[in-house]
């Protein structure tokens, strides 16, 4: 199993803030009840594939409703941590060493990396961190678990340097640099070869998934991904631009 020390620190952690993170969650919820309740706004040209989705997407015509007990920005943000104490688990870690000596982190869920673990051919969900996260994240466990509980195999890609995943070249990772992205689909294939793939990406990892995506061969994602990210561009939103790493 990995990292375990490293989650025993965060569980240690989270374990002592937790009770102090739920108060003030409820305290901001009485202060500042709820968020505006407005229909989302859709950035989407029109078409045949809008044509087509929209209508079957009920919420997107709606106002937003939030979740009654964190219903505002602030709950939400002190609620998030907890993610990670809410759901138990282990991954066992698979180690990639890049072209120009760089380490990637793949962490396979629940031993789910064997073969005997499910027939050969069940999907893979690949779930794409975001900025300085890893594994251990709420968000990644349960995306995980929620694969699990299909039968799939479900693994996470740690970037360089980033929960435990030793710096071992010059460069580190970018949402814009999808070099390590590319190995690491290329090792999942090659494990699990007849295997379909599924991705799911959130924020900086939303935005390394649909650059891939837009740049990849065809034929190495079979069925779907989804991406989840606050910024349209790269060029506009804050970034590291101009220092080499972008």
């Amino acid at each position: 199993m990995v990292h375990t020390g490293f989650e025993d620190a965060v569980r240690r952690t989270l374990c002592t803030a937790g009770p102090y993170a739920a108060l003030g969650a409820a305290a901001l919820l009485l202060l500042n009840p709820i968020d505006a309740n407005e229909a989302p706004e859709l950035v989407i040209a029109d078409g045949p594939l809008k044509r087509c989705v929209l209508p079957h997407c009920k919420a997107l015509r709606e106002p937003y409703r939030p979740t009654p007990w964190a219903a505002n920005k602030h709950a939400n943000t002190l609620l998030g941590p907890l993610r990670a104490l809410a759901i138990p688990g282990r991954y066992s870690r698979q180690l990639i060493i890049t072209l120009d000596g760089g380490t990637i982190g793949l962490d396979w869920w629940m031993g789910c990396d064997h073969h005997s673990y499910s027939p050969p051919d069940m999907p893979v969900l690949l779930v794409i961190h975001g900025i300085n996260g890893g594994s251990h994240e709420g968000y990644v466990k349960w995306a995980c678990a929620a694969a699990a509980s299909k039968g799939w195999r479900a693994v996470a890609m740690c970037n360089r340097g980033c929960n435990g995943v030793p710096l071992t070249a010059p460069r580190g990772y970018s949402a814009t640099n999808t070099h390590d992205l590319h190995r690491v689909i290329q090792s999942i294939k090659g494990r699990f070869p007849s295997a379909p793939i599924f991705a799911a990406g959130y924020s900086m990892g939303g935005i390394s998934l649909t650059k891939y995506l837009a740049e990849a061969d065809s034929g190495l994602f079979d069925v779907a991904h989804t991406s989840s990210t606050p910024a349209l561009s790269t060029t506009r939103a804050p970034s590291f631009s101009g220092s080499g790493l972008v």
